[in-house]
This record gives C-alpha cells, structure tokens and sequence, in this order.
C-alpha cells in the first residue's frame, strides 16, 4: 500500500529535490493508483521519519514541509559549524557575530552571511523550517523575552 509512496519519494529525490512541501506529496498520493487517507499518509510519513529516509514531524509549525534527504539537513548544520575560516576572513561585524556564535548566540545575520555563500540555495530558501528543525531537535533554543507587563513571548 506505501510503494507507490516509497516510489514517488525515491523519483522525486532523483529530480533533486531536497525539501517538498507535503501539499505536493499529498496531491500526487491523489493522482496515484493506489489512494490513501491523510492519516495514514501521516502514519506514512512517520515511519519513514522513524527509519531514517526523510525528516518530519507532525508538529503545527513543521507539518508542512518534508525534507527527503537528512543528509541535506546535516550539510546545513555542517556548514554553520565549520565556516570559521570563511568567517574570520570578513568584516569586523562579521568576525563579532562569528564569536557570539561560538559563545552560544546565533543571529540570523550569520545564519545569511554563511548560507549566501554556500553552494545550495535550498539552505537560505529554506532557513525558517531548518530553524525550526534545529529547535525540534535540541540543537538551538529560542530565547523567551519577558515584558514589563509580564508577558511571556518567544523571540523570532
């Protein structure tokens, strides 16, 4: 029942797709011969989560996007990581952001800086679900900000 499925992921990473939005996925599970229910392509894509074929949680604010090779996540952590020698050889803001990056803050200006320079523009396009992947899997957390009035607010 999920070979059709298991089919159109392995044809659609051989286009070169790296992250689809599960609106494609579920538009040509429609198409298809073989048609199943929304909760069960939520059990599909779940257990393809859970053997390591794709990343994707059922969560509100990551739901919506599947990315179909986890190694394309790794190279986008990969290249935050290890862009110190790119970093350093740049402006003096540049090189400031790089330090409070070691010291545990990641602004969204590095996050620019080092992605427009990689060779994969899926990384920038995709910035915000990869943001959010890193926070659904402890890599980062999002500052809360706590207002004079007492409320409590995560910082974007």
């Amino acid at each position: 029942m999920w070979l059709p499925l298991e089919q159109v992921l392995m044809n659609l990473r051989a286009q070169g797709h790296k992250v689809i939005h599960r609106s494609l996925l579920e538009n040509m599970n429609q198409a298809g011969g073989v048609q199943i229910s929304t909760d069960e392509l939520d059990l599909f894509l779940r257990f393809q989560h859970e053997i390591g074929a794709i990343l994707y949680f059922s969560t509100e604010l990551l739901k919506e996007k599947i990315v179909l090779e986890p190694q394309w996540m790794i190279n986008a952590l990969k290249s935050l990581i290890t862009a110190e020698m790119f970093v350093l050889r740049h402006a003096p803001s540049v090189t400031t952001l790089w330090y409070e990056f070691k010291n545990g803050k990641l602004y969204p200006e590095l996050i620019d800086i080092i992605w427009s320079k990689e060779n994969n523009p899926e990384f920038h396009d995709n910035k915000v679900h990869i943001l959010r992947l890193m926070e659904q899997l402890n890599i980062i957390a999002i500052p809360w900000i706590f207002s004079e009035e007492g409320q409590i607010t995560k910082a974007n």
